[in-house]
């Protein structure tokens, strides 16, 4: 390097307040020629002003915040960067996301992979926008009977219900909130049916 070039390489390093460094760059910005504006302008598009505020931070605190993005965002953001994949695929975000729409970690969601939780996400966008999940040609509807041949599974003006063993789970999709039902005696349901006001359970026990 030349030993000029250097020298000011050097004092200006040397300079401790920020208003005499910028003092300093502004009189060199003012004896460039349009030239070497160019290159001073090509090298800062090189620079990225970016940072990655959530990819920095603890998984738990990332988790916290990332949660709260849209179900219909999810899959593309884990696009972003191999940081925000890792995060938004990981058991803890999903586990957190879970509880944030479903209001409880529920044993009748597959959330043991990534690709399952994907799936899931975008089966309750299509869903919260009154779009089919599925195509079923050439049948009519009819519930999905349970073990014993009795409905475990219902849906009616926008709430959808479901069994798992002693408890009825009840989702509002219009007010994204979920309530849930048992027996004193915990017993076992078999089958369910809802109305907009109403839940009907039958347990082994009638």
């Amino acid at each position: 390097m030349d030993p000029a070039v250097l020298d000011i390489l050097t004092r200006f390093k040397d300079l401790k307040s920020t208003s005499a460094r910028r003092a300093l760059y502004h009189l060199l910005l003012e004896q460039m020629h349009p030239y070497e504006w160019r290159e001073v302008r090509d090298r800062m598009n090189q620079v990225s002003f970016q940072k990655d505020i959530l990819g920095t931070l603890p998984t738990e605190v990332a988790v916290q915040i990332s949660r709260h993005l849209d179900l219909s965002e999810i899959h593309i953001f884990r696009r972003v960067s191999r940081r925000w994949n890792c995060l938004l695929s990981s058991r803890l975000f999903r586990d957190a996301v879970c509880h944030q729409y479903v209001g409880h970690n529920s044993r009748s969601i597959a959330l043991e992979s990534p690709d399952a939780f994907t799936q899931y996400a975008k089966q309750r966008v299509r869903l919260e926008r009154g779009q089919p999940i599925s195509k079923v040609l050439n049948r009519p509807y009819s519930p999905i009977p349970n073990a014993t041949g009795l409905v475990g599974l219902d849906f009616s003006h926008g709430n959808y219900g479901w069994i798992e063993d002693a408890i009825v789970y009840v989702h509002n999709l219009h007010s994204n909130t979920t309530q849930s039902f048992c027996t004193e005696n915990r017993d076992t349901f078999t089958a369910l049916r809802i109305s907009e006001s109403i839940v009907a359970a039958i347990t082994l026990h009638g």
